[in-house]
C-alpha cells in the first residue's frame, strides 16, 4: 500500500512540474519578445 501511494504521488508531482514548466517557458518567451521590441 505504501509503495502504491508513493507512485501516485510521483505521477502527480510530474504532472505539476510539466504544467509549471510549460507555463514558465511561455512567460519567458513573452518577456524576451517584449524586451527585443523595446
Amino acid at each position: 500500500k505504501k509503495k502504491k501511494k508513493k507512485k501516485k504521488n510521483k505521477k502527480n508531482k510530474n504532472k505539476n512540474k510539466r504544467k509549471q514548466r510549460k507555463k514558465k517557458k511561455t512567460t519567458t518567451t513573452k518577456k524576451k519578445k517584449k524586451k527585443t521590441s523595446m
